[in-house]
């Protein structure tokens, strides 16, 4: 058998991600494999088709790796390359070695760091076992010499570990003050979260009624990292309002926290008494690390209290984006806004309205690391000139972990507060792929074949409002897939994160039905493909598995991306 040496160029076709095979002919070399990897032995440079849809492209030569070896000969190619995993948790990978006469290789793996992960295999198939938190590789070996390193990273599957911060979050909570007794117009209840040790509260709760909150609702708190300066203690407090003069049975007054410079305050403070409250109540953040919130739902207003002061009370929501680009996850922290006359923002009746911006009003806005990263590197190649079998096995493209409150709100957390917040804080976005064939088609002779297609292509509304409203995640033309959290704000667009540009968003995500077709040269096999995307909401389960998320599971038949390939008749 002959060996063709496969160049892979990426094209783009107005949004559309394609990639094209090309087959020459080059004596005493092996097939490529059907799983290439994004570092494999042989690249080729990016390549773009101004919207020409025959077909035409320039690819650059084919590049060997520094690791030795001619290109196309010694593989060792993997079905990822970095994974994420939690502690008495596991991942499999595939791997696929290859020898220097392109047969099947043996290879073995070992952990950089076995106190962190520890590493077992079993044919072709590596699991990865997590034992503690923390960062680590793993490292693969194949007999004829090639190596590879897979990033692993441990993760607690409580704590959301951005570059600087550690969020938590808590459902306990102690009292501070309510208004019973005052006769006003509205009934309000205030609380102060349960920090553990370790860790810094933003601010105060609110509830309109006299509940206790404990388990029903949650609350963000912070730590943040060795050598981050991410946090600082208030310097003081501003008084916003205190009940004095409106009969309440306990006495209470409102805080804002005053910051040292640079740093911001989330939310106001409710004190039982009337005393400045402790320094330590709550922490103040680096300005850089939040955004302005807007005043969501009214907490309580001190109407017909008969109070000396005049003070309004409003959850602090995240702004509707309107600049996409920020790729920051912006979280809420629970806090809310307090605007009283005694602040010097408001008078009288005024205080009574949502203000349109306030300098306590702000919400965390925080880097959304990737989990797992397959990169590009899978795609459906043909290996004969006989007609290819048919969808690819599925498999995991994308991870990240996000908070449950950047995407689930109202309804979707009724009742199931204490669940998330004790069992799984962190959900798991997956995106999982895999190809279906198109058409396929021998050409033989010596004349030049078309390979049609026509095929629908991007992503239906009704099934992307239908997720959007289960699990708070929407995939639309206009921002591509996006977060939504309280009050039903984008939290974050993951567009470039889940391999697509944000800047092609609008064609990308467009639904339409694409007819083209794809020369194919005589003596050669081609086949088209398209890929089938799923995207999954997962929690953690005690167990040390996963339960996809009701309603957490949006898949779609026409994908955005096509792929070609030839294979020529020589090669048999």
């Amino acid at each position: 058998m002959s060996f063709a040496l496969r160049v892979i160029a990426l094209a783009s076709w107005l949004g559309l991600t394609v990639v094209f095979g090309c087959s020459g002919l080059s004596d005493n070399d092996v097939p490529s494999n059907s799983v290439n990897d994004a570092d494999s032995d042989t690249r080729a440079d990016a390549s773009t088709i101004d919207g020409d849809l025959d077909g035409n492209t320039e690819t650059e030569d084919a590049e060997s790796d520094a690791d030795g070896g001619e290109a196309g000969r010694v593989a060792l190619n993997l079905s990822t390359i970095s994974i994420g995993v939690f502690p008495q948790g596991h991942e499999n990978l595939d791997i696929d070695a290859r020898d220097e006469q392109g047969n099947s290789d043996t290879w073995s793996a070992r952990s950089m760091d076995e106190t962190i992960a520890t590493v077992s295999q079993a044919g072709s198939q590596l699991t990865v076992n997590g034992l503690a938190t923390g960062d680590t590789s793993v490292r693969i070996t194949s007999a004829a010499g090639m190596e590879r390193d897979i990033d692993v990273r441990v993760y607690d599957p409580y704590i959301f570990e951005t570059e600087e911060l550690l969020i938590k979050y808590v459902d306990e909570f102690i009292w501070r003050w309510d208004d019973s007794g005052s006769g006003g117009k509205y009934d309000g209840n205030f609380w102060h979260p349960v920090v553990p040790e370790g860790w810094h509260a933003l601010g105060s709760f609110g509830v309109q009624g006299y509940g206790d909150p404990t388990h029903d609702h949650w609350m963000i708190v912070v730590k943040e990292k060795d050598g981050a300066e991410a946090l600082s203690s208030p310097v003081g407090y501003q008084m916003e309002y205190d009940d004095s003069g409106s009969g309440a049975t306990a006495d209470g007054s409102f805080w804002t926290p005053i910051c040292p410079a640079g740093f911001v305050a989330l939310g106001a403070v409710a004190q039982s008494g009337y005393g400045t409250p402790n320094l330590n109540d709550v922490t103040c953040v680096r300005e850089n690390l939040t955004v302005a919130g807007q005043a969501g739902s009214m907490i309580w207003i001190d109407e017909d209290t008969g109070a000396d002061d005049w003070v309004g009370m409003w959850r602090i929501n995240i702004k509707q984006r309107e600049d996409l680009s920020d790729t920051r996850l912006y979280l809420d922290a629970g806090t809310f806004v307090a605007r009283g006359r005694s602040g010097g923002n408001c008078s009288n009746r005024e205080c009574w309205s949502p203000p349109a911006g306030y300098s306590h009003m702000r919400v965390l806005a925080v880097d959304a690391p990737m989990l797992f990263d397959a990169g590009n590197s899978i795609s459906p190649h043909l290996t004969s000139y006989t007609e290819p079998s048919g969808p690819t096995e599925p498999f995991e493209s994308r991870a990240m972990l996000v908070p449950f409150s950047a995407v689930l709100n109202g309804s979707q957390l009724q009742g199931k507060v204490h669940s998330f917040v004790t069992e799984s804080p962190l959900l798991r976005f997956e995106k999982i792929v895999r190809f279906h064939r198109l058409n396929w088609i021998q050409c033989g002779g010596s004349t030049e074949c078309a390979l049609t297609y026509d095929v629908e292509k991007g992503f239906e509304a009704t099934k992307s409002e239908t997720f959007s409203v289960s699990v708070g995640i929407s995939v639309t033309a206009e921002a591509g897939i996006s977060f939504k959290g309280v009050g039903g704000s984008v939290s974050v667009t993951v567009n470039t994160e889940f391999g697509y540009e944000t800047t092609e968003s609008r064609s990308a995500f467009t639904a339409e039905t694409w007819s083209a077709e794809k020369p194919c040269p005589p003596e050669h096999a081609c086949a088209i493909w398209t890929d089938n995307t799923t995207f999954l909401v997962k929690k953690h389960l005690s167990s040390g598995g996963f339960a996809i998320l009701s309603g957490g599971e949006l898949t779609f038949d026409g994908g955005l991306s096509f792929w070609t390939d030839e294979y020529s008749a020589d090669e048999e």
